[in-house]
Protein backbone atom coordinates (compact mmCIF):
# COMPACT_ATOMS: atom_id res chain seq x y z
CA UNK A 1 0.00 0.00 0.00
CA UNK A 2 1.48 3.34 -1.14
CA UNK A 3 1.93 5.92 1.57
CA UNK A 4 -0.71 8.49 0.61
CA UNK A 5 -3.19 5.79 0.64
CA UNK A 6 -1.94 4.90 4.35
CA UNK A 7 -2.48 8.06 5.26
CA UNK A 8 -6.06 8.40 3.80
CA UNK A 9 -6.73 4.88 4.97
CA UNK A 10 -5.89 6.19 8.69
CA UNK A 11 -7.39 9.92 8.26
CA UNK A 12 -10.62 8.09 7.83
CA UNK A 13 -10.33 5.67 10.57
CA UNK A 14 -9.41 8.46 12.92
CA UNK A 15 -12.04 11.10 11.61
CA UNK A 16 -14.71 8.39 12.11
CA UNK A 17 -13.43 7.78 15.40
CA UNK A 18 -13.74 11.52 16.20
CA UNK A 19 -16.80 11.93 14.48
CA UNK A 20 -18.16 8.91 16.58
CA UNK A 21 -18.95 7.71 13.59
CA UNK A 22 -16.79 4.24 14.05
CA UNK A 23 -19.38 1.74 14.91
CA UNK A 24 -22.48 0.71 12.81
CA UNK A 25 -24.82 1.64 16.39
CA UNK A 26 -23.18 5.05 16.81
CA UNK A 27 -22.71 5.69 13.57
CA UNK A 28 -26.76 5.50 12.96
CA UNK A 29 -27.43 7.66 15.81
CA UNK A 30 -25.20 10.39 15.14
CA UNK A 31 -26.44 10.59 11.45
CA UNK A 32 -30.25 10.66 12.63
CA UNK A 33 -29.67 13.77 15.16
CA UNK A 34 -27.74 15.34 12.88
CA UNK A 35 -30.31 14.51 9.99
CA UNK A 36 -32.64 16.07 12.92
CA UNK A 37 -30.96 19.01 13.76
CA UNK A 38 -30.49 20.24 9.87
CA UNK A 39 -34.22 19.49 9.28
CA UNK A 40 -34.91 21.90 12.22
CA UNK A 41 -32.75 24.93 11.34
CA UNK A 42 -34.33 24.39 7.40
CA UNK A 43 -37.30 24.85 9.02
CA UNK A 44 -36.65 27.63 11.62
CA UNK A 45 -34.30 29.55 8.87
CA UNK A 46 -37.16 29.42 6.54
CA UNK A 47 -39.13 31.80 9.10
CA UNK A 48 -36.04 34.17 9.76
CA UNK A 49 -34.20 34.73 7.07
CA UNK A 50 -36.41 36.68 4.03
CA UNK A 51 -36.74 35.54 0.39
CA UNK A 52 -34.07 34.95 -1.85
CA UNK A 53 -31.69 33.43 0.65
CA UNK A 54 -31.83 30.01 -0.15
CA UNK A 55 -28.16 29.24 -0.63
CA UNK A 56 -27.76 31.09 2.65
CA UNK A 57 -30.42 28.00 4.08
CA UNK A 58 -28.50 25.49 2.86
CA UNK A 59 -25.45 26.72 3.74
CA UNK A 60 -26.37 26.82 7.68
CA UNK A 61 -28.26 23.19 7.24
CA UNK A 62 -25.75 21.55 5.97
CA UNK A 63 -23.40 22.47 9.09
CA UNK A 64 -24.45 19.87 11.27
CA UNK A 65 -23.26 17.48 8.61
CA UNK A 66 -19.93 18.51 7.87
CA UNK A 67 -18.87 16.99 11.17
CA UNK A 68 -16.77 13.87 9.50
CA UNK A 69 -15.12 16.13 6.59
CA UNK A 70 -13.93 18.53 9.45
CA UNK A 71 -12.53 16.03 11.43
CA UNK A 72 -10.80 14.48 7.93
CA UNK A 73 -9.44 17.60 7.37
CA UNK A 74 -8.01 17.87 11.34
CA UNK A 75 -6.35 14.17 10.83
CA UNK A 76 -4.72 15.32 7.92
CA UNK A 77 -2.41 17.41 10.10
CA UNK A 78 -1.67 15.22 12.56
CA UNK A 79 -1.84 11.72 11.15
CA UNK A 80 1.36 11.60 8.86
CA UNK A 81 3.30 12.61 11.99
CA UNK A 82 1.60 10.22 14.58
CA UNK A 83 2.58 7.37 11.59
CA UNK A 84 5.99 9.03 11.28
CA UNK A 85 6.71 8.31 14.82
CA UNK A 86 5.50 4.94 14.58
CA UNK A 87 6.98 3.69 11.55
CA UNK A 88 10.21 4.99 13.39
CA UNK A 89 9.40 3.29 16.40
CA UNK A 90 8.39 -0.17 14.53
CA UNK A 91 11.97 0.17 12.65
CA UNK A 92 13.79 0.65 15.93
CA UNK A 93 12.14 -2.75 17.50
CA UNK A 94 12.70 -4.69 14.56
CA UNK A 95 16.67 -3.60 14.35
CA UNK A 96 16.66 -4.21 17.87
CA UNK A 97 15.17 -7.96 17.39
CA UNK A 98 17.35 -8.78 14.34
CA UNK A 99 20.36 -7.36 16.20
CA UNK A 100 19.69 -9.61 19.83
CA UNK A 101 18.13 -12.53 17.69
CA UNK A 102 22.09 -13.91 16.80
CA UNK A 103 23.20 -13.17 20.50
CA UNK A 104 20.53 -14.97 21.84
CA UNK A 105 21.22 -17.90 19.72
CA UNK A 106 24.95 -18.36 20.57
CA UNK A 107 24.52 -18.11 24.39
CA UNK A 108 21.51 -20.97 24.08
CA UNK A 109 23.63 -23.01 22.24
CA UNK A 110 26.20 -22.22 24.88
CA UNK A 111 24.58 -23.01 27.41
CA UNK A 112 23.59 -26.14 25.84
CA UNK A 113 27.27 -26.88 25.54
CA UNK A 114 27.68 -26.58 29.34
CA UNK A 115 24.71 -29.09 30.05
CA UNK A 116 26.21 -32.04 27.53
CA UNK A 117 29.77 -30.96 29.35
CA UNK A 118 27.90 -31.29 32.80
CA UNK A 119 26.03 -34.68 31.73
CA UNK A 120 29.44 -35.87 30.70
CA UNK A 121 30.75 -35.08 33.96
CA UNK A 122 28.23 -36.86 36.13
CA UNK A 123 28.34 -39.72 34.09
CA UNK A 124 32.42 -40.62 34.20
CA UNK A 125 33.59 -38.13 36.57
CA UNK A 126 30.74 -38.66 39.66
CA UNK A 127 33.00 -39.96 42.26
CA UNK A 128 35.13 -38.88 45.32
CA UNK A 129 38.44 -38.66 43.50
CA UNK A 130 40.15 -35.42 43.17
CA UNK A 131 40.42 -35.42 39.70
CA UNK A 132 36.72 -35.17 39.62
CA UNK A 133 36.51 -32.44 41.92
CA UNK A 134 38.48 -30.73 40.10
CA UNK A 135 36.98 -31.40 36.64
CA UNK A 136 33.43 -29.90 38.52
CA UNK A 137 34.89 -27.17 39.79
CA UNK A 138 36.46 -26.27 36.43
CA UNK A 139 33.01 -26.86 34.83
CA UNK A 140 31.19 -25.31 37.61
CA UNK A 141 33.39 -22.30 37.61
CA UNK A 142 33.24 -21.46 33.68
CA UNK A 143 29.50 -22.17 33.62
CA UNK A 144 28.91 -19.41 36.45
CA UNK A 145 31.51 -16.89 34.73
CA UNK A 146 29.64 -17.61 31.50
CA UNK A 147 26.08 -16.72 33.43
CA UNK A 148 27.45 -13.57 35.18
CA UNK A 149 28.67 -12.42 31.91
CA UNK A 150 26.23 -12.70 29.80
CA UNK A 151 23.15 -12.22 32.74
CA UNK A 152 24.56 -10.37 35.39
CA UNK A 153 25.91 -11.67 38.95
CA UNK A 154 22.08 -12.68 40.02
CA UNK A 155 21.82 -15.30 37.29
CA UNK A 156 25.28 -16.55 38.34
CA UNK A 157 24.43 -16.44 42.01
CA UNK A 158 21.09 -18.40 41.32
CA UNK A 159 23.50 -20.84 39.07
CA UNK A 160 25.38 -21.67 42.55
CA UNK A 161 22.12 -22.37 44.85
CA UNK A 162 20.19 -25.60 45.50
CA UNK A 163 17.44 -23.30 47.07
CA UNK A 164 14.43 -25.33 46.21
CA UNK A 165 16.10 -28.40 45.23
CA UNK A 166 15.70 -32.55 46.87
CA UNK A 167 18.17 -34.63 45.97
CA UNK A 168 17.73 -38.17 45.89
CA UNK A 169 20.75 -39.94 44.47
CA UNK A 170 23.77 -42.08 45.28
CA UNK A 171 26.25 -39.86 43.16
CA UNK A 172 27.83 -38.69 46.60
CA UNK A 173 28.15 -35.14 46.92
CA UNK A 174 30.38 -34.04 43.72
CA UNK A 175 27.76 -35.68 41.40
CA UNK A 176 24.84 -33.84 43.86
CA UNK A 177 26.41 -30.54 43.07
CA UNK A 178 27.09 -31.40 39.13
CA UNK A 179 22.93 -32.01 39.32
CA UNK A 180 22.26 -29.30 40.92
CA UNK A 181 24.36 -27.28 38.14
CA UNK A 182 22.50 -29.40 35.20
CA UNK A 183 19.42 -28.13 36.79
CA UNK A 184 19.56 -24.74 36.78
CA UNK A 185 21.45 -24.70 33.83
CA UNK A 186 18.28 -26.36 31.95
CA UNK A 187 15.69 -23.77 34.04
CA UNK A 188 17.92 -21.12 32.09
CA UNK A 189 18.10 -22.43 28.63
CA UNK A 190 14.08 -22.20 28.70
CA UNK A 191 14.50 -18.39 30.09
CA UNK A 192 17.05 -17.57 27.68
CA UNK A 193 14.31 -15.68 25.58
CA UNK A 194 12.86 -13.81 28.24
CA UNK A 195 16.06 -12.44 29.26
CA UNK A 196 18.51 -9.42 29.03
CA UNK A 197 21.26 -9.98 27.85
CA UNK A 198 24.37 -7.65 29.49
CA UNK A 199 24.80 -4.72 26.76
CA UNK A 200 28.84 -5.72 27.47
CA UNK A 201 28.60 -9.28 26.77
CA UNK A 202 31.70 -10.21 24.16
CA UNK A 203 30.18 -13.31 22.30
CA UNK A 204 33.54 -13.79 21.09
CA UNK A 205 35.20 -14.59 24.57
CA UNK A 206 33.14 -17.81 24.39
CA UNK A 207 31.87 -19.39 21.41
Amino acid sequence: MSYWKRVLRRVALEAAKDAKLDTVASATIHLVVQGVVSLIIWVALSHVLPPGTLWARILATAVPLLTFPIAMGVRFFTVPADMSREDKSEIEHLTSALETREPRKVVKAIVGRAIEEGERLLTRNSDESLGSREAAEKWVTTTRNFTSAAFGTGEAALLLSDSGYTFYSSHGPVGIWIKGRLRRLTELLARVETLDIDKDFDLRSWR
